[in-house]
């Protein structure tokens, strides 16, 4: 199932769903080390239609970033499991091997962004050896737990974290969202894009991820 999912969105890359990417790629130039990815899956929404958009991104973001870069993969609901850590040569070599992995935990239902941000703050970020780190969140904004701001304002004054990325953010729950990652914005360390957008955009994380302005 997993392959034929993954030959359909070769053909047409959009995303959906929630996840969280956190990169690492081979900077712009030889002297400059190469920099990490972390992306978390929200599992929670994990349907057929939305696993086959999050292939999509991704795809794009395999494809399209520096030879070398390494990938975090991560889905949430409830709870945080790792599902792949990787240097990629294409997007199957990240993807679970079972698509059963990126399905919804069994008994409690929920999206903790929460547990997953605290997961990666205290316990991923800390032990990379990368000084470029960038994070990609496809997540529709859903928050079951508690506050992400002690973790966000963590991700803001660390300087290796160069770009937080939202993708999918559901318009009516922004209002909510955005006074959360206010340390991130305002120091010009956060970027949006819609689900459609975002394949599009993958040019200008890339960018951001390997500015070196901090």
């Amino acid at each position: 199932m997993l392959k034929r999912l993954y030959v359909r969105i070769r053909i047409g890359c959009v995303i959906g769903g929630g996840l969280i990417w956190l990169g690492v790629s081979t900077g712009c130039s030889p002297s400059v080390s190469p920099p990490a990815l972390l992306l978390n899956i929200d599992g929670s929404m994990s349907t057929d239609a939305v696993r086959g958009k999050q292939m999509g991104v991704l795809d794009t973001l395999v494809q399209r970033m520096p030879v070398g870069s390494r990938f975090i993969v991560h889905r949430f609901d409830f709870r945080v499991s790792r599902i792949a850590g990787e240097h990629p040569n294409e997007p199957r070599d990240l993807w679970p091997v079972q698509d059963k992995d990126l399905k919804p935990s069994a008994g409690r239902k929920g999206t903790r962004p929460d547990l997953m941000l605290k997961h990666i703050t205290e316990q991923v970020i800390p032990v990379l050896q990368e000084q470029q780190i960038g994070v990609v969140l496809v997540w529709d904004g859903g928050n079951n737990g508690k506050s992400l701001k002690p973790y966000i304002t963590q991700l803001a004054q660390n300087k290796r974290i160069r770009i937080v990325w939202l993708v999918g953010l559901k318009r009516e729950l922004w209002p909510q969202v955005e006074p959360e990652f206010k340390a991130l914005a305002s120091s010009g360390r956060l970027m949006t894009s819609g689900l459609d957008d975002a394949p599009q955009d993958v040019a200008r994380f890339r960018e951001r991820l390997q500015r070196d302005d901090t």
